[in-house]
C-alpha cells in the first residue's frame, strides 16, 4: 500500500478499504467475492444496502459504511467547486460539469444553476430528490431562490439514473411551466439538461427553450424592452448550444 493507490488493481484497493470496516481480518476473498457479484469496484459502491447484505462476510454496518462512501465522495467533490470560481462557457463545459455532480446518483435529483452576465457560476443548489424515475419540483422554490441570487441566467438539470438522456412526457410539461413562470418574473433559463446513463439531452439543443418563449413573446400584450434585450441576449448565448453537437450525445 505504500506505493499509492495508482499501483493498485481494483481487487487491491478494495481489499484496503475493507479493512478499515472489517479490522483485524484478512478481507482479500470477500474483496473478490464482491467484484465477482457486481463487476467492478464502482458497482460495489453504488450497491444497495440490501444487495450488499446478501454477500457472506458482508455486516450491517460493513453494507452501510460502504453504502456511504459515494455519498462521502460527492460531498468532498461538491465543496471544492463551492469553494472556487467556475465559469461555464459552452455546452461541453456544462455536461462535464453536471455528469461530476451526478455521479454515482441513484435517484433522479433536480439541480438549478444560477449564472451572471459573464457566466461566472453563482449558486447551485439541488431543488428536489425523488425516486429513480421522477422528481416533484416547486415553481415557487425556483422563483424564490432566483430573487434571493439575482442571477441573470438560469440553468435546469436533473438526472435518469437508470436509463436514457431523452425527456419524458412530463419533463417536457414541468420544463415549459417553468420557463414561463420565470418569463413572467423576467427571469430567463439558458438550459435544461438531463444527463443519462448513456449520454446527455439539452433543450435548448432540441428548440425546446426558444419555442416555448417565443410563443410567450407571441402571446403578450406588452413585453418591457428590457425583457425584450434579455430574450435576445440569451438566444445569442445559446448559439454554441446549436453548434457544437449533435442534439443526442451518447457517451461511449
Amino acid at each position: 500500500y505504500n506505493s499509492g493507490l495508482g499501483n493498485m488493481t481494483g481487487v487491491q484497493i478494495l481489499e484496503f478499504v475493507l479493512t478499515f470496516f472489517i479490522p483485524r481480518k484478512d478481507t482479500n476473498e470477500l474483496a473478490h467475492i464482491l467484484l465477482n457479484e457486481f463487476g467492478c469496484f464502482k458497482n460495489v459502491l453504488d450497491a444497495s444496502v440490501d444487495e450488499l447484505l446478501h454477500i457472506e462476510g458482508i455486516g450491517e454496518r460493513t453494507a452501510k459504511l460502504i453504502n456511504l462512501l459515494p455519498k462521502v465522495f460527492f460531498h468532498y467533490r461538491e465543496s471544492g467547486y463551492r469553494n472556487k470560481d467556475i465559469f461555464i462557457h459552452n455546452l461541453n463545459e456544462a455536461v462535464e460539469f453536471l455528469t461530476d455532480i451526478f455521479d454515482s446518483k441513484i435517484d433522479e435529483e433536480f439541480y438549478i444553476l444560477f449564472f451572471s452576465a459573464n457566466q461566472k457560476l453563482i449558486k447551485f443548489e439541488k431543488m428536489s430528490t425523488g425516486n429513480q424515475n421522477e422528481v416533484n419540483i416547486s415553481c415557487k422554490d425556483i422563483v424564490d431562490k432566483a430573487a434571493k441570487y439575482k442571477p441573470n441566467y438560469i440553468l435546469l438539470a436533473h438526472n435518469h439514473p437508470n436509463g436514457y438522456p431523452y425527456p419524458s412526457k412530463e419533463d417536457i410539461a414541468t420544463t415549459n411551466k417553468i420557463i414561463k413562470m420565470l418569463y413572467y418574473h423576467q427571469l430567463l433559463i439558458m438550459d435544461h439538461i438531463i444527463i443519462g446513463k448513456n449520454g446527455y439531452y439539452s433543450f435548448s439543443q432540441n428548440n425546446l427553450i426558444s419555442g416555448v418563449l417565443n410563443n410567450e413573446i407571441q402571446q403578450s400584450d406588452k413585453l418591457e424592452n428590457e425583457l425584450n434585450e434579455k430574450v435576445k441576449n440569451t438566444f445569442e448565448l445559446n448559439k454554441w448550444l446549436c453548434s457544437k453537437s449533435t442534439k443526442i450525445n451518447n457517451k461511449n
